[in-house]
């Protein structure tokens, strides 16, 4: 059955939580991209699987990529790999256009989950790395992590060192396909609230703010839609048309490629700031 291999490949793909100092033995680097899992099916079929969007675009990959889908195509019969699709220097958000074929996409290799119909998730990692490197595959930069005396201290110099080397963060592993934890940069901006939308379980109640800031012509645009942060007593005490126009700090990951924050999170009020000193965030 097509996309067989690769359905599976994609279910194994691990949850990777944020790091709090658990023992970790590698690290690699994590660019800005979206988690793909790209696989030989077997018969001459392949598939190039998305996480969060369940549509196979080995096409337009085949098509617009055909340097990535080449090394896909080397890949032993009934084998995945797993890894991220991302367009150098731009955001995540560009990754689709380049399955259209107006970005040059590029391919990390992360780790490969099912090899000639088997699952090896405790293959050696270092096997692994040096499977897909003999098939022309790109892998991201790797050092050994020793356990830190001080994660916190750890930490700082791990985001310092991904703003200097210009990637979105690091992934730590214990090993192979387990024990996966995320270290990124987060940004913080002031935002106003200009609209918003109702929680879908419980009517009356906030489920988001709509946020903006002024731009360069001190127009008031809309930059996003915030709900995560918000706690069940906010969400119960808070009442939608008394906060428009209150300015709140929000915490987020990026500038998507319209302008908006992606992922921003609710962290405090800021009551104390007059909402004419929110400002556009330039990306």
């Amino acid at each position: 059955m097509k996309n067989e291999i690769g359905k599976w490949a994609r279910d194994m793909m691990p949850d990777v939580a944020d790091w709090k100092g658990e023992r970790a033995q590698f690290i690699e680097s994590k660019f800005d991209g979206h988690n793909y899992v790209l696989s030989n099916e077997g018969n001459g079929k392949f598939s190039a699987l998305g996480r969060q969007v369940h549509i196979d675009n080995w096409a337009p990959l085949h098509y617009h990529a055909w340097l990535i889908a080449q090394l896909v195509e080397r890949l032993p019969e009934r084998s995945s790999v797993m890894g991220e699709l991302w367009v150098p220097g731009k955001p995540a958000a560009k990754v689709p256009s380049g399955l259209l074929g107006s970005e040059r996409l590029f391919f990390t290799a992360y780790a490969a989950p099912i090899w000639e119909g088997k699952a090896v998730p405790n293959k050696d990692l270092h096997v692994v790395r040096s499977e897909l490197m003999a098939l022309g595959f790109g892998v991201s930069n790797q050092q050994r992590f020793d356990e830190p005396v001080s994660w916190q201290i750890t930490q700082q110099a791990l985001l310092a060192n991904a703003r200097e080397a210009r990637v979105e963060g690091w992934v730590l592993k214990q090993a192979h396909m387990y024990g996966w934890y995320k270290v990124k940069p987060v940004k913080t901006a002031d935002v106003i609230v200009m609209g918003w939308k109702e929680h879908l379980r419980n009517p009356g109640q906030v489920g988001a703010f709509y946020i903006g800031a002024f731009n360069k012509r001190n127009e008031l645009e809309t930059i996003g839609k915030v709900g995560s942060g918000l706690t069940k007593k906010d969400r119960e005490t808070l009442i939608g048309d008394a906060c428009l126009g209150r300015v709140m700090e929000v915490e987020y990951q990026d500038i998507g490629a319209n302008g908006g924050l992606q992922f921003p999170v609710f962290i405090r009020w800021r009551d104390d700031k007059p909402a004419d000193q929110c400002r556009i965030v330039e990306a």
